[in-house]
């Protein structure tokens, strides 16, 4: 019987290679799930980026449609000078009119300093091929022929 005691107590934990085992699954299972979840996290940036340029863009040519966005000078068509509006001069005149609400144009990085010409190939331009850094601001378009 005293035997019997021992043996239960020795039974109530893992041994050292069903904890391996597990352990090993576990690693397994983050060397294929870590790269697919960097791969998303990575295509929502650039996701996200395109779709504040394209609220941008559709609230400012709505702007300018009304009549309350001013055009660029010294163009001669009408959609040239719509394509020349500073983005920063647009957002200024989106926000003062109250046409856009909570953007997060911090996402548009140097496509703000551009004109709206800027953020339609971003609207264009294939995901795959939009650039952010680390911090989901928007760094360029990459040339899809020098990959």
């Amino acid at each position: 019987m005293n035997k019997n005691k021992v043996m239960k107590k020795k039974k109530k934990g893992f041994t050292l290679i069903e904890l391996i085992a597990v352990v090993a699954i576990l690693a397994i299972l983050a060397a294929v799930a870590v790269p697919r979840v960097i791969k998303y996290v990575d295509k929502s940036k650039r996701v996200a980026v395109q779709t504040e340029a394209s609220t941008v863009y559709n609230a400012a040519e709505a702007a300018y449609n009304d009549g309350k966005l001013e055009a660029a000078s010294g163009q001669t068509d009408s959609k040239d000078k719509f394509d020349k509006i500073k983005v920063s001069d647009a957002i200024t005149t989106l926000q003062k009119e109250d046409l856009l609400s909570n953007p997060d144009v911090s996402k548009l990085g140097t496509a703000k300093d551009g004109d709206l010409a800027e953020l339609k190939k971003i609207i264009s331009a294939n995901e795959e091929n939009i650039q952010v850094d680390n911090k989901g601001v928007y760094a360029g378009i990459a040339d899809p022929t020098k990959k």
